[in-house]
């Protein structure tokens, strides 16, 4: 009965395995390669980033200083402190890493986190990346894997110093709190507002126009919302 039922899990699979290879033989027609053209020498220069795109991903989650919509894009140094430290703090987290590699959580959670994080790491261009190299909606789902990681850590950590923990914690949700209330009041709260920061806060252009839309639609004169 086991494997009757395990033929037709397989036989499940055929008509998408038919698609998948419509598609291929599609695709090879239409742009003359199976999967996306790339460059040898680029893939290597965007493995080397690959650090620095994490790293510069949850600071802007965590430290979300002057954050707003712009476009990023590679250093223009491989040599940059910020790249040369985001290497560094890699090959120190993966060490930490092996360390502990009987812990299961920990080491589900960092390789979830790097395999669902991969398609904007920019190793293969994409569509996500092809006009910046941050694209933070892509984040929510790894990220969640990376705090299934923290809760490994906190709890090993309890064991030491608990009260310690306890107010760090503490310390971090209301942060965590602080800022997402004011970002959401402030500046997220209505497109009148984010339109009025990007172009008189961080001189965006891209959004004049529809700034101009929003006052004019208001009466508003002078800039003022």
């Amino acid at each position: 009965m086991k494997e009757e039922n395990i033929r037709l899990e397989v036989y499940s699979y055929t008509p998408y395995l038919i698609a998948s290879f419509v598609y291929f033989i599609i695709r090879k027609n239409v742009t003359g390669a199976l999967l996306t053209p790339f460059d040898t020498v680029e893939i290597w220069k965007n493995i080397y980033y690959v650090p620095y795109l994490i790293l510069l991903n949850l600071k802007l989650i965590f430290v979300p200083h002057g954050l707003h919509f712009f476009y990023l894009s590679y250093p223009s140094s491989i040599f940059q402190w910020q790249v040369v430290f985001s290497i560094a703090l890699f090959f120190a987290a993966i060490a930490y890493l092996f360390i502990k590699i009987t812990d299961k959580v920990l080491f589900f959670s960092v390789i979830s986190f790097l395999v669902f994080l991969f398609p904007v790491l920019n190793i293969i261009p994409s569509a996500s990346t092809s006009v910046s190299i941050i694209a933070m909606r892509w984040l929510y789902l790894p990220l969640s894997f990376l705090c299934l990681g923290f809760t490994a850590i906190i709890r090993q950590l309890m064991f030491r110093n608990r009260a310690i923990i306890v107010s760090a914690i503490i310390v971090i949700l209301l942060y965590l709190g602080f800022y997402t209330y004011t970002m959401n009041r402030n500046y997220w709260h209505d497109e009148k507002t984010l339109f009025y920061q990007e172009v008189m806060l961080f001189k965006n252009d891209y959004f004049a126009g529809e700034l101009a839309d929003k006052l004019f639609g208001r009466g508003g004169i002078g800039g003022s919302l």
